[in-house]
């Protein structure tokens, strides 16, 4: 099992890179099987992990054995885990139209019929520094009613049962925010052209 995790993480992190959703080492995933976290490695590029790069921790958040340091977020990937016992992956990225919408201050507008079938409401966390424990705690909070969150001026967070849905929902979240930032340049044209 352990090896099967590892290899579908790698696997994840490089379907994050190719869809763009992070770039240089953005990000962080980890699955959760039984009371050991397998996460992403500190400072590596999620779009050529390797077993090495894939470190077991506790749910206490310390590591398992000596080797690579955990993400810097392990603290958010843990207090989601706490707070809802059924997830058993967390996704953190950093998806370029979600961001922005994040750095602007603004949650996710719900028009699309998709979104709200499978996401949901996507609620935007206030600022709090990344590897923070107030972020840690924010996310958790979130965990125990929606699907994933926006992380103000840092990117977007997803989690769910299985890895493949997690990446799922993140890979939505980044479609409804770019599906709306379209909507909004060709009303806004529109409105130009009288």
């Amino acid at each position: 099992m352990q090896s099967q995790t590892v290899h579908n993480i790698i696997a994840a992190g490089r379907r994050l890179y190719q869809r763009g959703l992070v770039a240089g080492t953005d990000g962080n995933i980890s699955v959760r099987c039984g009371e050991t976290i397998f996460i992403t490695a500190s400072g590596v590029s999620k779009g050529w992990l390797t077993e090495a790069d894939i470190v077991p921790i506790s749910l206490d958040g310390q590591p398992a054995a000596s080797g690579a340091k955990p993400s810097s977020e392990a603290a958010l990937h843990v207090s989601v885990y706490r707070n809802r016992p059924d997830v058993q992956a967390v996704v953190h990225a950093h998806p370029p139209f979600a961001t922005a919408y994040a750095l602007a201050g603004m949650t996710l507008p719900q028009d699309l019929v998709e979104a709200r079938l499978m996401l949901g409401e996507i609620p935007l966390l206030s600022f709090a520094e990344a590897g923070s424990l107030q972020l840690a705690e924010q996310t958790g909070a979130a965990a125990r009613s929606y699907r994933g969150a926006l992380l103000a001026n840092h990117g977007a967070v997803a989690w769910d049962w299985q890895l493949d849905m997690a990446i799922c929902l993140m890979e939505a979240i980044e479609q409804v925010a770019k599906t709306n930032w379209y909507a909004q340049m060709l009303l806004h044209s529109k409105h130009q052209n009288g």
